[in-house]
Order: C-alpha cells, then sequence, then structure tokens
C-alpha cells in the first residue's frame, strides 16, 4: 500500500488526478488505485508530519527518491474551475506545507537539494498564477516561505532565490504584463515580502546598496564577507580563550591553596596562643 501511495505523488499522477485523466497502471501484485487530489492532500500531509517527527530517516528517504520534486510537480496541476475549487487547491497548499516542513528542519542537505533541482520554479510560478497577491491561501503561503527563509537568514537560499528567480522575466509569457514584471514588483506596495528578502540577501553577503545600486553586485562583497566572517571568528575565539583562561585560573587558586606551605605564626597570633595555654594550665590546677 506505500508503495502505491508514493505512486500518487508523481508528478504525472497527480497532474492527472487534478485534471481527470486516466489513472497510471499500478505496480505488479497490487489493484489499482484511482487518482486523486483529497488522497494525495493526505498523503502529502502525512509526509510532511514525518519530516519534523523522523527527521534523520525522512531526509535520506526524500532526497534518495527524489520525492520532493515530484510531490512539487502538483503545484502546476490546471483543472477545470470547479474542481480548482476544492480537492485541486487543497493538494496544492499541502505540497507546500510539505516544502515548509523541509526548510524548517535547516539542513543544509535540503537547501542543497534545493538548488540542485530548482525546485523554486514551480512554487514562483504558481505565484505568479495565483494575482492578486494576498487574495488567497496559496500566494499567502508562498509569501510566509520567504518570509521564513528572510527572518532566518539562510544564507544558501537567499543565494539562490535572489539570484535565480528574484530577476524580470525575459521571454513572452500568457500574459505579458504579469510576465515581465518581477516577484517585488507583483508584490509591491502591499507585502514587502520579496523587498526585505533582498536586504537580506544583501546583509549576509555584506552588500553595500548605495555603493553597487539597487539590486547590483559589490567586487569586493566577498572578500568583505570573508573579513566580517573571520572578524567574528576572532572575536568568539577570543572569548572561548578568556573563558578557559578563567577557568584555568580558578582551580589553579585551588591547587595553589591546597600545596601552599603553613606560613609561621606572627607574634600576635604566638601571644593569644600562649595566653590560652595559660588559661588551659590555671584550669588544671
Amino acid at each position: 500500500r506505500a508503495a502505491v501511495q508514493i505512486r500518487i505523488l508523481d508528478g504525472r499522477s497527480c497532474r492527472r488526478a487534478a485534471e481527470g485523466g486516466p489513472p497510471p497502471p499500478p505496480p505488479p501484485g497490487y489493484a489499482e488505485v484511482p487518482p486523486s487530489p483529497v488522497r494525495s492532500y493526505f498523503v502529502l500531509n502525512a509526509l510532511a508530519f514525518c519530516v519534523g517527527s523522523h527527521v534523520h530517516k525522512m531526509k535520506f528517504f526524500l532526497i534518495r527518491e527524489r520525492l520532493l520534486g515530484s510531490a512539487l510537480g502538483v503545484l502546476g496541476a490546471s483543472a477545470p474551475p470547479p474542481a480548482e475549487g476544492g480537492g485541486v487547491r487543497c493538494m496544492k497548499l499541502a505540497a507546500l506545507k510539505l516544502l515548509r516542513a523541509v526548510i524548517s528542519v535547516k539542513d543544509e542537505f535540503y537547501y542543497r537539494h534545493i538548488i540542485q533541482f530548482n525546485l523554486f520554479a514551480p512554487v514562483f510560478d504558481l505565484f505568479r498564477s495565483m494575482m492578486p497577491v494576498g487574495s488567497n491561501l496559496i500566494s499567502s503561503a508562498i509569501l510566509e516561505l520567504c518570509d521564513f527563509i528572510s527572518s532566518e537568514k539562510i544564507k544558501s537560499l537567499l543565494d539562490y532565490i535572489v539570484t535565480k528567480h528574484m530577476t524580470k522575466p525575459s521571454g513572452p509569457g500568457g500574459d505579458a504584463q504579469r510576465h515581465h514584471k518581477s516577484l517585488e514588483e507583483l508584490a509591491r506596495p502591499a507585502f514587502p515580502t520579496f523587498d526585505n528578502l533582498r536586504r537580506a540577501y544583501e546583509v549576509v553577503n555584506n552588500i553595500d546598496r548605495g555603493a553597487t545600486g539597487e539590486g547590483g553586485s559589490n567586487p569586493s562583497g566577498a572578500a568583505g564577507n570573508d573579513r566580517v566572517v573571520l572578524n567574528e571568528k576572532a572575536l568568539e575565539d577570543q572569548r572561548k580563550f578568556r573563558q578557559a583562561d578563567e577557568e584555568d585560573s580558578y582551580f589553579n587558586d585551588d591547587d595553589d591553596d591546597e600545596n601552599s606551605e603553613p606560613q609561621p605564626p606572627s607574634a600576635e597570633h604566638k601571644t593569644d596562643i600562649e595566653s590560652l595555654m595559660e588559661d588551659v594550665d590555671s584550669l588544671h590546677d
């Protein structure tokens, strides 16, 4: 049954489910399961739960089977208006929920997998098709996902999104006016999400907007970023060194107290002892 459920997540199977096409042939030994957006929705939600509950096993499973790319393939599914209002839209939200769960793990293996297979391409294609921005749950979920990336300053994803997807697309599209706008222009002025994303990208890469211009690149940005990282590492090393030195000095002081030779009593101390001994002798008498 697990193999049949995973086959539902194949991109072609999900699109057939959304468009009401014929189901793919089942694997040997399994009964035929008709494609269904609602069934895919439940499977995607189960996967999103497993990503957070079984971190290591799910990481190797999703990357080995390339299941995340197949799951995000449902974002390109189209359907007639009656069907689009129900199961298909819920299925797309479940796919975005799975991507959000993967990014929340904060694992560079996932990030490299996303970048290698350009898995944000169907996400932003879907965002461009869900206009106006913020009028539906799908575009709001994508904006929340980008807000999380910028607030957490995930450098690899910031570099990937800004350099790969936040430029004006070239080439004709179905809607020329919409497809020739950048993501920042589509979200403005109500949602500064992509503006914040670009600012976070410039912060983590130490890019000076005044010196390079809007969206420009700083030729010394990489060297400056290296210097910042080195300075931060040097300060951290100094802090650890001071902390270790304080701990060593504490234990050394204890050792000095234990190993110190007894000092001869002072004259005043001798007088006190002698007087005490005289009192004791007087008691014996």
